[in-house]
């Protein structure tokens, strides 16, 4: 279960946490992340019990070797040791990193780590990383990128200057692991979390976020997985959504759309908000098709009417214009009456949307949530489904007005032709 899958990176990250930690604020995100896996509500399913003790115990672990850290930092030896010989203890049970070597920081007659940094670096540490990064900036070779830097760290006493590089890649990697276990929702919420910190500002990990991606849309649709390389997840999206467009494959278009709208909440790219639109046009031309295929002509007028006033990012008003267009040939004496009134009425319709829109604008823009606030402006999406519904309601009054009337009016006299 991902929940499962979830917590046993979780377990796995933590050795090279503490091997990379030079200082106790090093260690304040993992021990949130393990405080934040509980139990409770899972406590019925037995198959949770033995990787949340896991999780239980490695907190303990994490939790005296930050305290080591701080022993360290102040100089204070008795402590220290105190600390690391209670590590040893738990690493008994909880062999989170090698017992060798809390052994070997147990005998160092001074903590060299903490005061002198730079002296347990190894010889051209930061010409390797670099060459690392760049490697990984072209590539995108995550899993490459991870083992090189276990390579160049195989030593457990020795130590990165900087901490933060070789962990964000071991995030990222583990997020290339678990990518088949998780939803598009799940995996883009992560790299929306990844893309939030340090490295948000360059390139260095674009590519290899993207290959995931790309990975798990290739996996989703069906597909043979593209190169990171070549295009970008939003390219090829794009390009997926415009094949969809040109096989009329409304239900694949969906699915796109949703894909792009994920990858918006991610800050991959820009929000499209014509993305909407696109969906809304769906959404009227499906609504057309089912009115036409049950004879209601008017329903099938109203809706491919409305999708001919629309523009999206992918699909253009000629989508409801082509429908208007075939259903006047299958019954062009119909549409004929009914074109007319769903015209007058889709003017209305637009008349009443500005005036909702501009009294609902005024009335949130006086609302203020503290004293002495000043007002807000709404934005679109806020008001947009407020101003649909309002909408929907004058047509709604409208259409029944319109049918009581015919209702009401006297029928026309049909002429009686002579018998002569």
């Amino acid at each position: 279960m991902a929940k499962i899958a979830e917590a046993e990176a979780l377990f796995s990250q933590i050795g090279e946490i503490l091997k990379f930690a030079t200082k106790a604020e090093d260690l304040d995100d993992i021990l949130a992340d393990l405080s934040g896996n509980q139990q409770d509500e899972y406590r019925a399913n037995p198959e949770f019990t033995n990787i949340f003790r896991k999780l239980n115990q490695a907190r303990e672990v994490v939790s005296n070797w930050q305290e080591y850290l701080i022993a360290a930092e102040t100089g204070d030896n008795n402590a220290r040791l105190e600390q690391l010989q209670r590590i040893s203890s738990q690493l008994s049970s909880t062999p989170v990193v090698p017992r060798s070597m809390v052994l070997r920081l147990i005998n160092q007659p001074t903590p060299e780590r903490a005061l002198e940094p730079k002296a347990t670096q190894p010889v051209g540490e930061k010409v390797l990383l670099g060459e690392i990064k760049q490697k990984l900036t072209e590539s995108g070779d995550i899993a490459a990128a991870d083992a090189e830097i276990k390579a160049l760290y195989q030593n457990s006493s020795i130590f990165p200057e900087d901490p933060s590089f070789p962990a964000d890649v071991r995030k990222v990697n583990t997020l290339r692991i678990l990518e088949p276990s998780m939803s598009e929702s799940e995996l883009f919420a992560n790299i929306r979390n990844f893309k939030n910190g340090p490295y948000r500002d360059e390139f260095v990990f674009t590519r290899a976020i993207d290959q995931i991606a790309l990975n798990a849309i290739a996996r989703n649709y069906g597909i043979e997985a593209l190169s990171a390389k070549n295009v970008t997840v939003h390219k090829a999206l794009e390009s997926m959504a415009t094949d969809a467009v040109a096989a009329k494959d409304w239900k694949k278009l969906r699915r796109v759309l949703n894909s792009l709208e994920i990858l918006s909440r991610a800050n991959i790219f820009i929000e499209d908000s014509k993305i909407f639109f696109d969906s809304r046009i769906i959404s009227l031309i499906e609504l057309g098709e089912a009115a036409e295929a049950r004879d209601d002509f008017e329903a099938a007028i109203n809706a491919y009417l409305e999708a001919s006033e629309i523009e999206g990012r992918y699909l253009r008003r000629q989508e409801g214009e082509e429908k208007l267009a075939n259903l006047k040939v299958k019954s062009p004496e119909k549409v004929a009456i009914l074109l007319p009134k769903a015209k007058e009425l889709r003017q209305l319709a637009e008349t009443a949307r500005r005036t909702a829109e501009m009294q609902m604008r005024e009335n949130m823009m006086t609302r203020r949530d503290f004293p002495n606030q000043r007002p807000r402006m709404p934005d679109s999406a806020t008001l947009r489904p407020m101003i649909e519904e309002v909408v929907a309601d004058f047509l709604k009054d409208k259409r029944l007005e319109q049918q009581n009337a015919s209702e009401t009016k006297p029928p026309a006299k049909v002429p009686v032709k002579s018998d002569e």
